[in-house]
């Protein structure tokens, strides 16, 4: 059985495919070589993040599935796609392109959190078998969906909130926005209209 929840293997996600380009690029668009350690590292972290959603299976994200994934990517290469390439190129694949491949130092960064997330066990309990990645509501960064939930999970921790709050406080004696400097208090002073 490839998934206990679904009977076949779950669908590609973001995250997936961004690790997926990481390797692409290093690989410059080549075929891995028969047994390449960097496909099979890549297959093991891919199954080890579904095997905690409760995903099995030989074909889960399996060696192959990794190569065709690598050559699907091809399809939006323009150094390969009119020659060779997997022609059925996805939509996420083509996102996660335009978002990345032109600024390797960023896409190297975001695989890096991700196997970061990945590693720490980090899931959530995101339903990633039925591609509810997120809350309702939310909306998936270019990242991809383990790196939103983070964002939004740490966002609206009421801890992380409160002890940032009482930094500030302690450092300059008020609160304002560290980016823009604004102050709700000096602007409340200032306002003429109510």
């Amino acid at each position: 059985m490839a998934s206990e929840t679904t009977g076949r293997n779950p669908p590609w996600t973001r995250d997936e495919i961004i690790l997926a380009l990481e390797l692409y690029k290093q690989l410059k668009g080549a075929w891995p070589r028969e047994g390449d350690s960097k496909v099979r590292a890549l297959s093991e972290m891919l199954n080890r993040f579904w095997h905690a959603q409760g995903h099995e299976g030989s074909t889960l994200r399996n060696e192959n599935g990794v190569k065709m994934k690598l050559m699907n990517l091809r399809a939006h290469d323009p150094l390969y796609a009119a020659k060779a390439g997997l022609k059925a190129g996805n939509r996420i694949e083509r996102e996660v392109w335009d978002s990345f491949a032109g600024d390797f130092e960023r896409l190297t960064g975001t695989a890096h959190a991700i196997r970061c997330a990945i590693d720490a066990g980090f899931n959530l309990g995101v339903k990633t078998a039925d591609r509810e990645l997120l809350e309702p509501g939310e909306v998936e960064a270019s990242e991809g969906g383990l790196l939103t939930r983070m964002h939004h999970l740490r966002e609206r921790s009421h801890k992380i909130i409160q002890t940032k709050k009482n930094d500030v406080l302690r450092r300059k004696g008020r609160l304002a926005c560290e980016a823009c400097g604004f102050d709700a208090e000096i602007s409340q002073k200032g306002c003429t209209s109510g």
